[in-house]
């Protein structure tokens, strides 16, 4: 029996002699716990994801509670109720705080780019980025692998046709995403905003579009449209300055490859708000159907651009459709009237140099129809250029009905250029005979009237009647004339 008193007693013994000197180290080591802190751990959301810029929730409680300056409104899970507990707790104001959503800046889907090498086993965006940027034709897009998926701990991005998307109901701006992407392609922006530009590249305009069909070209129409100066070219793409940004999503309207995204919702408008829309106003303009119902085909360019643009905005797609087929509708209407033209015009028909039938018949071996609409307009210019030629002649000839001689040098040109072109030779001797019928007009109604005014006979003086004769011995008409005016001078005299 004493056997098994003595252990038991001198386990006893040790607990209670253990336990006194615990009592005694707590109370002589003891460190007052701060409420504040306490109550604040308690309040915060306990993901420790690390967005608040701590490390973690403690980490967050402990700064808040214990150091001066640091904001209530450093945890992006909580939101603004968590902003004005925290501020309670701490006796502050409460502070308004702006939520931040995460934004993937990359549209390069599996449609708009492609794959350069393969990469079966690569399973994650770090491993992929050092693996000649991804292996994919635009090295600044979104890997697709997942990184930021398995980052994310309240399932708000996923990955869709080799892009990350971003739930912007469930993402509470942890910034968790933003750490882990290689590409660095994910931001955070104000949830506020509605409109971004889902582009990262730098490349120029023609090494970008290259890669990736939707593309930032930095083309500057979206800097022009914006009337608060919010988009900026920087660095070959554009970016969007969110504080003057007002979501009114004009440059959304205007890129050309529709890469800026308008988050908007259509606002329902009252009866008496309703306005046809530019999208309504050319849909009804130009009667928007079916291309085989308005007989109008359009390239397979444009189809697939305008299917691309109709996953993502129908109206827009609706709109530019209707332009294509005006535009197309104009141009065959243009071709048929200036075919019609030319028939009724050409009586007879026109023959055309050598270079433009030789020019005529290598476009006519790619597209007959472009050779045809091109010969058309080519003799339609040579039938107007041969009808002004006639006209001009036929009037110049009526007008000059008096037989005029010419010099023999002005014959002799005349004689070389009908060799090449009788019928520029026939208007150009049109032209000098009625110029030299004018001149010798006036000549002939002096030479009358100075015959009619000279009844008797007039003496010139010694000086004018030497210079006459020597004028006769070159130009005898010349000094006729010149005589006859002297003596009409002399007796305007008398």
């Amino acid at each position: 029996m004493s056997d098994l008193l003595i252990p038991i007693i001198l386990l006893v013994g040790t607990g209670v002699i253990a336990g006194i000197i615990l009592t005694i180290a707590s109370k002589m080591m003891y460190v007052p716990v701060d409420e504040t802190v306490a109550k604040i751990q308690e309040a915060l959301p306990g993901a420790n994801c690390g967005g608040c810029g701590y490390p973690g929730c403690d980490g967050y409680a402990q700064a808040l509670g214990t150091e001066e300056g640091v904001s209530a409104a450093q945890c992006p899970v909580g939101g603004q109720d968590l902003v004005n507990r925290l501020s309670e707790i701490l006796g502050r104001e409460s502070l308004e705080m702006e939520e931040m959503v995460a934004t993937v800046l990359c549209k390069g889907n599996h449609t708009a780019t492609r794959p350069i090498m393969e990469r079966d086993n690569i399973t994650s965006c770090k491993d992929a980025r050092m693996f000649f940027d991804g292996g994919w034709a635009c090295g600044h897009g979104c890997l697709g692998l997942g990184d930021c998926v398995a980052s994310c701990e309240f399932n708000a991005i996923k990955v869709i046709n080799g892009v990350a998307v971003v739930d912007r109901d469930n993402c509470t701006g942890c910034t968790s995403c933003v750490k882990v992407c290689p590409p660095q392609i994910i931001t955070m922006m104000p949830k506020k905003q509605k409109i971004y530009v889902a582009c990262s590249s730098t490349d120029k305009a023609p090494v970008a579009k290259k890669a990736c069909d939707n593309a930032c070209i930095a083309c500057s129409k979206c800097v022009k449209e914006c009337p608060y100066d919010a988009i900026h070219i920087e660095n070959n793409v554009a970016v969007i300055d969110y504080e003057k940004c007002t979501n009114c999503g004009k440059c959304e309207v205007v890129c050309p490859t529709s890469v800026i995204i308008s988050l908007k919702k259509p606002r329902k408008k009252r009866e008496s708000e309703k306005k046809p829309s530019v999208s309504t106003s050319v849909a009804s303009q130009n009667s928007i159907q079916p291309v085989q119902s308005s007989g109008i085909t359009l390239d397979e360019k444009t189809e697939a651009k305008l299917a691309k643009i109709a996953q993502t905005n129908p109206e827009k797609a609706a709109a530019m459709r209707a332009v294509f087929e005006k535009k197309a509708r104009e141009v065959a209407d243009s071709d048929k009237s200036a075919s019609v033209a030319v028939e009724k015009s050409s009586a007879e028909p026109i023959q055309l140099d050598e270079k433009t039938e030789a020019k005529l018949a290598k476009i006519a071996e790619v597209d007959p129809e472009k050779a045809k609409t091109m010969r058309q307009a080519f003799e339609a210019k040579a039938h107007e250029v041969a009808q002004a030629k006639k006209e001009t002649t036929s009037e110049v000839a009526s007008s000059a009905s008096a037989a005029v001689k010419l010099d023999e040098k002005t014959e002799v040109k005349l004689a070389k250029i009908a060799e090449v072109d009788p019928e520029k030779a026939a208007a150009m001797r049109a032209v000098f005979e009625k110029k030299a019928q004018m001149n010798a007009t006036p000549a002939t109604s002096a030479s009358d009237a100075v015959k009619d005014a000279s009844a008797e006979p007039v003496q010139l003086d010694e000086k004018t009647a030497p210079k006459l004769a020597k004028i006769a011995e070159v130009d005898p008409e010349k000094a006729k004339t010149m005589r006859a005016a002297f003596e009409a001078k002399l007796r305007e005299q008398k």
